[in-house]
């Protein structure tokens, strides 16, 4: 049972006070309308709106109950306003003050919440003082004087500057006790190749938050990516065959183009290089026979309409597919790939020919293999 949010602090019944946290809110804004609380997403979850609070310009006092939930991070933001402000809902009763002028906030009665607020407050000032430096050396290279030993000086403490700031989220994931805060700070931290890092921080996640369902599900995310790039498919492996919706709603098998070449090829509306390859495949369409192969599109997107506006709009008129989990789908899972854009060209009996064509010899590469 989740108890419903209300102004009244009074709507649930004692037996399920355990089970949820009472917020008293604070709010200092220039501008009179809605707070809204969401639950941030983890995984393929979408953004949940879970109360609405009316606001008086300047201050105000509301309060609200939320699920109490540690391993799940709320959101405060106004309508119009670039502040957001989280909380964990780790306690019985959290108070929160937010000023919407400065964008400053105190909280008390949440030890997570402090925890985290305090280690973010701290690396935003690091961040601050690395963006001054940034334009600093932007500007003096701009002018197209010879200041090289000083942009020199000014990149260097740039690098050493991310570095803390990269080593200090690691070791603060690493070391946090709650799985709310370190699936904060996880979601900042670039792995780039490091694999085993990756690898080493989520599984020491995952046994000091053994019960925390979001950790134990990146767990399984983690090793899933991981085994992408240790078992990627190669020319001349067998491709096993997806299964998506098209553009009609209806399910696509790649399984049914056995006996046929054919192209598939993964994309996504929000990539810009995936624009260049659309009018390759556009002329690649119009210029092979159907019967010599075929060509399927597979796009990466939550957003379906405006996949569909897309693929109108461009006149993309072939085999169009979309998987709506993204990196999460099973494209991705089944095939192997870790980027976009991306294809396989494959041959009848289901072998790869190549892969990872890039547009200025796509239709050279399918005019030389489909025979």
């Amino acid at each position: 049972m989740v108890c419903v949010t209300s102004l009244l602090l009074s709507a649930c019944s004692d037996s399920d006070e355990s089970r949820i946290t009472k917020v008293a809110l604070v709010v200092v804004s220039p501008l009179e309308g809605m707070v809204y609380i969401s639950r941030i997403p983890y995984s393929d979850e979408k953004m949940k709106i879970v109360d609405s609070i009316f606001i008086k310009n300047v201050k105000d006092s509301v309060s609200f109950n939320v699920p109490r939930e540690v391993d799940r991070i709320y959101e405060i933001h106004q309508k119009n306003s670039r502040w957001r402000f989280k909380f964990i809902a780790d306690a019985s009763n959290i108070y929160l003050r937010i000023n919407y002028f400065n964008g400053k906030s105190v909280v008390e009665g949440s030890p997570s919440t402090i925890s985290l607020k305090s280690f973010d407050d701290q690396q935003n000032q690091l961040i601050s003082a690395l963006q001054a430096l940034q334009l600093k050396r932007d500007s003096l290279a701009k002018t197209g004087e010879h200041h090289e030993r000083v942009i020199d000086s000014l990149q260097k403490k740039i690098i050493d500057g991310l570095t803390v700031v990269r080593n200090r989220n690691l070791q603060y994931a690493d070391t946090v006790a709650n799985p709310a805060a370190f699936l904060s700070v996880y979601s900042d931290i670039d792995f780039d190749n490091n694999r085993s890092e990756l690898q080493k921080l989520v599984s020491k996640a995952a046994s000091r938050f053994p019960s925390s369902e979001p950790v134990q599900k990146l767990k399984q995310e983690v090793a899933d990516l991981i085994s992408i790039f240790e078992n990627e498919y190669n020319i001349g492996d067998t491709l096993p065959s997806i299964q998506l919706p098209d553009v009609n709603g209806n399910q696509f098998s790649t399984a049914s183009l056995k006996g046929k070449f054919y192209l598939l090829d993964f994309w996504a509306t929000w990539c810009p290089n995936c624009a260049i390859y659309n009018k390759v495949k556009k002329d690649l369409f119009e210029k092979l026979r159907a019967d010599r192969i075929e060509l399927v599109s597979v796009a990466l997107d939550d957003d379906r309409d405006n996949w569909e506006n897309v693929i109108r709009r461009n006149e993309l008129n072939w085999h169009q597919l979309i998987d709506e989990k993204m990196w999460r789908g099973p494209a991705v899972k089944t095939l192997k790939f870790d980027s976009v854009p991306f294809n396989f060209l494959v041959s009848p009996d289901g072998r790869v020919l190549a892969k990872a064509i890039k547009p200025d010899s796509l239709i050279s590469t399918i005019e030389r293999k489909v025979r």
